[in-house]
C-alpha cells in the first residue's frame, strides 16, 4: 500500500520527500573550518584565560591584593561555568524558536561569535587597565563583562551544532558533518596549545623587550583569537545553506523554557550523560592548564609547552579516521572506558614521575588520550 502512494505522487513530491544524500564541498569544508575558530576561542576563553589571569593580569597590582582578586575572578568563573548549566538550554529554546528569512542558526552564529570575539579581546586587556586604576569597579564590571561574553559565546557554540540537522536531512550526510566539525574543532583546539607560547612571547618582546609573558602579548593573542573567530563564524554563515526538515520543524513545538527544563527533568539518560561530559570538562580543563605550568615552573621550558599541541594534533587527525572503526568492532561504551583508563594513567605517569624525567614521554602522553571538545 505503501509502495504504491509512492508511485503514484508526484514526481516532485517524490523528490522533495528524498533526503539530500552528499552535500557540497563547500559547504562541508566552511562548516568544518567554523569549529576551527570556536575550538580555538573556548580553549582561550577557558584554558589560558585561567593562566593569563594567574599570571599578568594583576602584575601591577600589590603581591598580596593580586592573590585575593585571582582568587575572586577564578571563583566568579567557576560560579558563571556552574550556573550555564541552567542558562545553555534557555539558549537552545531561543534558537530553535527563532525564525528569520537567514534561517534559525545563522544569525546567532554571526552575533554570537562577533559579540563573544569583541569581549574576549576586552577582558584579555583587563577592562583597558581598569584593573590597576580601581580593583573594585573592576570586578564589578568583570563579573558582567563575562557573563555577556560567555552567554554570547554559547549562543554561537549551540547553534553551531544544533543547526547539523537544518544542513542534510540524511542520517549519513549528518555523521559526515559532525564528524569534520570534531576534526575542525581539534585541529583548532589544539593548534591554539602550540601557538599560544610563541605569540604571547613574540609580542611581548615587540612592546616590552623581554622574552616574556606580558599584558600586551596576552591581549594580542586575544586579538588574533577573535579575528579567528569572527572569519570561521563568516565561514559558517555564509558558505553553508539551511533547509528545513522534518527534524528541525519538530523543533517549533518546543514550547517555552521551562517546556525544555521539564523535557531534560525526565531524561534520565541525558542527564547522566551531561553530568559524564560535566566531570570530562573539568578534568580537561584542569589538566591543560596544570601541563602548561608543570613546563613554566617544573621543567623551566615553557617554549617546549608546544611539543603539547603537536603530539595532540597528530593523535586528532590519526584518531578521526580510526574512530569508526574502533566502534565497529567495539561497543562506544568500551571504547569510552578505554579511554578514560587510557587518559587516567598517562596523568598519574606523568604525575609520578621525578621532575628530572618528566621531559618528553612521561609528560605529553596524557596529551594523546586527552580528546579536546568544543563544549
Amino acid at each position: 500500500m505503501a509502495e504504491s502512494n509512492v508511485a503514484a505522487a508526484p514526481k516532485e513530491t517524490q523528490r522533495s520527500a528524498k533526503p539530500t544524500r552528499k552535500g557540497s564541498l563547500l559547504s562541508r569544508v566552511a562548516y568544518s573550518f567554523g569549529n576551527v575558530g570556536q575550538s580555538a576561542f573556548y580553549n582561550a576563553l577557558s584554558t589560558y584565560f585561567i593562566v593569563y589571569v594567574t599570571s599578568s593580569l594583576f602584575s601591577g597590582v600589590d603581591k598580596a591584593l593580586a592573590t585575593k582578586l585571582i582568587g575572586v575572578i577564578t571563583g566568579l568563573v567557576v560560579v558563571i561555568r556552574i550556573a550555564e548549566i541552567f542558562i545553555d538550554p534557555l539558549l537552545g529554546n531561543i534558537i530553535d524558536n527563532t525564525k528569520t528569512k537567514w534561517g534559525r542558526f545563522k544569525p546567532w552564529q554571526l552575533i554570537g561569535g562577533t559579540v563573544s570575539a569583541v569581549l574576549l579581546v576586552l577582558v584579555y586587556t583587563g577592562l583597558f587597565g581598569l584593573v590597576n586604576v580601581n580593583t573594585t569597579l573592576f570586578i564589578v564590571l568583570f563579573v558582567i563583562t563575562f557573563i555577556v561574553l560567555d552567554v554570547f559565546y554559547s549562543l554561537r557554540d549551540i547553534s553551531y551544532w544544533g543547526m547539523i540537522p537544518a544542513l542534510s536531512s540524511d542520517s549519513h550526510e549528518r555523521s559526515t558533518y559532525t564528524a569534520l566539525g570534531s576534526f575542525g574543532g581539534s585541529i583548532g583546539y589544539n593548534g591554539l596549545t602550540i601557538v599560544v607560547i610563541p605569540i604571547v612571547t613574540y609580542f611581548s618582546y615587540i612592546f616590552t623587550g623581554k622574552h616574556q609573558e606580558s599584558q600586551s602579548g596576552w591581549t594580542c593573542f586575544a586579538i588574533i583569537v577573535a579575528i579567528l573567530g569572527v572569519l570561521t563564524v563568516c565561514s559558517v554563515a555564509f558558505g553553508t545553506k539551511e533547509s528545513s526538515s522534518t527534524l528541525r520543524t519538530k523543533a517549533e513545538d518546543n514550547g517555552g523554557p521551562l517546556a525544555a527544563f521539564k523535557a531534560l527533568a525526565q531524561n534520565d539518560q541525558l542527564l547522566w550523560v551531561a553530568l559524564s561530559y560535566l566531570l570530562y570538562a573539568i578534568a580537561n580543563v584542569a589538566t591543560t592548564g596544570v601541563l602548561m605550568y608543570l613546563f613554566k615552573f617544573i621543567l623551566n621550558n615553557s617554549a617546549a609547552y608546544s611539543i603539547v599541541g603537536v603530539v595532540s594534533v597528530v593523535a586528532g587527525i590519526v584518531m578521526a579516521p580510526l574512530y569508526p572503526i574502533l566502534t565497529s568492532a567495539f561497543r562506544a561504551a568500551t571504547c569510552t572506558s578505554a579511554a578514560w583508563c587510557l587518559w587516567s594513567s598517562a596523568i598519574c605517569c606523568s604525575s609520578s614521575t621525578p621532575p628530572a624525567c618528566r621531559s618528553s614521554p612521561s609528560v605529553l602522553s596524557s596529551s594523546i588520550c586527552r580528546r579536546p571538545s568544543s563544549r
